[in-house]
């Protein structure tokens, strides 16, 4: 079974410097880096699972991404990291059924856009949006897990049906100027 997650990483790598790949089933990555370039997008059918040996205290498993991840399942991130490492990039959650974030570590996101025809984005770890959370269509559902938008993410076209609720809390850091308070990262907070 190690010598298959190998394979699917080369595989994966090989075909994210070409342009756009498409995997019909999960992706296992494990100790590996995985690199998508500016142009790239990789449409997954199915979950992305990192660090999977759990016996790997130092697995190193990570995404450095200019590119786009377009996924249909869950992200689960085994890993003691915060699983994308880029000040760019995109992740797209745009499956028809329920979808979960969850994993042993806060998972960073640079852009992360909801996009789904059915179901919603449950939560169960928390995030960080460094650049903006785009809500074209569905929920997240923040089960067990928060939300960080730091000092620079943003929340973009929230509305009734397509936001974010539940049991987490979403955190906002801001420095508060004369004129500028009007929704606060797009959380619908206004100071005066």
């Amino acid at each position: 079974m190690q010598t298959l997650y190998k394979n699917i990483v080369a595989i994966l790598l090989v075909c994210c410097g070409f342009g756009d790949s498409i995997a019909q089933t999960n992706i296992y990555n494990n100790n590996k880096t995985i690199t998508l370039r500016k142009t790239t997008k990789v449409y997954v059918n199915g979950s992305y699972y990192n660090g999977v040996d759990s016996s790997n205290i130092d697995n190193k498993a990570d995404i450095l991404s200019e590119g786009e991840v377009h996924l249909t399942g869950d992200i689960v991130n085994y890993a003691n990291n915060k699983l994308f490492k880029s000040d760019s990039g995109r992740v797209v959650f745009c499956g028809d059924a329920i979808q979960i974030i969850r994993g042993a570590s806060s998972i960073h996101f640079h852009q992360l856009q909801v996009n789904k025809t059915g179901g919603e984005v449950q939560a169960n770890a928390d995030f960080v949006v460094m650049d903006s959370l785009l809500l074209d269509s569905g929920n997240i559902n923040l089960v067990s897990g928060d939300l960080d938008l730091k000092s620079t993410g943003i929340l973009l076209n929230e509305r009734d049906s397509a936001r974010v609720y539940g049991n987490g809390e979403i955190f906002v850091k801001r420095f508060s100027f004369y004129g500028l308070n009007d929704n606060i990262a797009g959380i619908g907070v206004y100071l005066d």
